[in-house]
């Protein structure tokens, strides 16, 4: 086993722990906002407390190209988005995360402050129907990062190739296609 595969193990094994009064878990995967392709990482979280109101969890870096980390830590609380706030993902059962992902992901403090949105299910894939989204702040600017839809199939290891294929989320345009989906590392821009 390899010592990054050990270390989330151990991680996940603290967290599970630590959560024994948690009220739910859940680890999904990110597709994009065409459901093409799926992102490296992926989310592994539990929420509790009073109605579920928080979150507390790791976004997983494993799968990544040579991550300094193998995880980077989330918490945050459940909220409701209105409409009216025209964000991606909005209604209720949603939670906004705070993600240490870009100090993990390069080792070191990096300025840049990911915001995540995330519901806790799978959504049918349509447009205007998105479950997840991150806000990326670095200073004085903030703006929406990316978006897309949560699954339940997580990204495929990569073989000895960084960014290789990944199993198709049923129903995409790469599944019906018979091609794969190549797994994009955080904030890697689409072709």
């Amino acid at each position: 086993m390899r010592l990054k595969s050990l270390a989330v193990i151990a991680l996940l094994l603290l967290f599970g722990s630590s959560a024994a009064f948690a009220q739910g878990t859940f680890t999904f995967g990110f597709l994009t906002a065409d459901a093409e392709f799926e992102f490296c990482n992926y989310e592994f979280f539990a929420t509790g407390g009073v109605d579920n109101f928080y979150l507390t969890g790791y976004d997983v870096l494993e799968l990544c190209p040579a991550p300094a980390s193998a995880a980077a830590p989330i918490i945050g609380f459940g909220i409701k988005t209105p409409v009216a706030a025209l964000a991606p993902v909005n209604g209720g059962g949603i939670y906004v995360y705070a993600d240490a992902l870009e100090d993990a992901y390069f080792g070191a403090y990096t300025g840049i402050q990911l915001t995540a949105l995330t519901k806790t299910n799978v959504t049918k894939i349509r447009f205007g129907n998105y479950s997840w989204a991150n806000y990326a702040g670095f200073g004085a600017f903030s703006f929406l990062n990316q978006y897309g839809f949560l699954t339940d199939a997580l990204p495929a290891a990569p073989n000895s190739l960084p960014l290789t294929k990944s199993t198709a989320y049923p129903g995409s345009k790469a599944s019906a296609q018979g091609n794969p989906n190549k797994l994009l590392q955080m904030n890697e821009p689409l072709e």
